[in-house]
């Protein structure tokens, strides 16, 4: 195997599919990696093909990166600048309210609720958590509960609508 058959990635989520027995392993990448993990990937899924892939950690137990092993990979050490799991939920509702489709699903959940702009995404998403600010969205809080709810629904709506 190769360097360039390599992606360096954060473990980010885990999630149940009920419907298909399986379940999902969410990694992140910085995006300025994407178009090299996507041709490592060989493209977007194509459910008619099956893609298989091997992961391996790159840390030890104590969460520190095993540089041996990272650097025969020819991988730099993780940034610490990554975000904490406290930050995790907040960048993950700043980047929907980005994204116009989440727009459209919150039109659609809020009924007569104008949405057409990040602005106005940030505004239902602080309403609907109960919060003065994304950044108050964390783990193992309320807000954190009911992000984590609209979240999952709109992954289920986007699934939906596709």
């Amino acid at each position: 195997m190769t360097d360039e058959a390599i992606i360096c990635a954060v473990y980010a989520d885990f999630k149940l599919i009920k419907t298909r027995g399986c379940v999902q392993i969410i990694f992140e990448l910085p995006l300025a990696e994407s178009r090299h993990a996507l041709e490592v990937v060989g493209g977007m899924p194509d459910f008619a093909v099956e893609r298989r892939f091997a992961i391996a950690r790159l840390q030890n137990d104590a969460g520190k990166v095993s540089r041996p092993r990272a650097e025969a990979a020819g991988l730099k050490a993780p940034a610490t600048g990554q975000p904490s799991t406290d930050k995790r939920m907040a960048r993950q509702a700043a980047l929907c309210c980005k994204d116009p489709v989440f727009w459209a699903f919150l039109r659609e959940m809020q009924g007569q609720k104008q949405v057409f702009s990040e602005e106005a995404a940030t505004n239902c998403v602080r309403e609907f958590c109960t919060v003065t600010s994304r950044a108050d969205i964390k783990p193992d809080t309320e807000a954190g509960e009911y992000w984590n709810d609209l979240r999952s629904r709109f992954l289920a709506w986007k699934l939906v609508e596709s």
